[in-house]
């Protein structure tokens, strides 16, 4: 499997919320649109809103129960592809629907995804970088590793080095 990686970055600060663009795609169509995506690691699932389900024509696979703020609420089910970038497609994604985010997003990107990749967010310096790639390479555990350097891969060693080129 190829390696992708997506990476937000401020410059000015700490960010409260950890946004991105996505493409919404409905399997086996060519009908796909492109949404503002919410990063949330207290989601289990993905949730899109009613505004998706209308523009792509959503048809729904079930019902389940979800938990909110709110309490408990059973929603519609539907099943959407979902590109984080040019290189990572997931496939086959179960999302339920909400009516609204914060920030104008339309897409919460939940643990069911994030869980499917390495995962970090760092604030070196005062600003914000969130970085995902697919598929996970390593364990980044700071307990073990207080002094780990950001780029590092602790089963490769330092990375002052660049890894030799092969020649064709």
């Amino acid at each position: 499997m190829p390696i992708s990686a997506i990476t937000v970055k401020s410059n000015k600060g700490l960010l409260n919320q950890l946004t991105t663009i996505v493409e919404i795609t409905v399997p086996n169509t060519s009908t796909k649109s492109q949404y503002k995506a919410i990063w949330d690691t207290g989601a289990s699932g993905t949730v899109i809103t009613q505004l998706i389900v209308d523009n792509l024509g959503l048809i729904p696979t079930g019902m389940s129960i979800v938990h909110t703020a709110n309490g408990q609420a059973r929603q519609n089910t539907y099943i959407i592809d979902i590109a984080l970038n040019d290189g990572i497609l997931i496939k086959d994604v179960t999302v339920t629907c909400a009516t609204a985010f914060s920030g104008g997003c339309n897409v919460l990107i939940g643990m069911d995804i994030i869980s499917q990749g390495d995962f970090s967010i760092t604030n070196f310096k005062g600003n914000t970088c969130m970085s995902f790639r697919k598929p996970s390479l390593h364990e980044i555990d700071f307990c073990a590793n207080p002094n780990m350097k950001a780029n590092s891969n602790p089963n490769r060693g330092n990375n002052m080095t660049p890894p030799k080129k092969k020649r064709k």
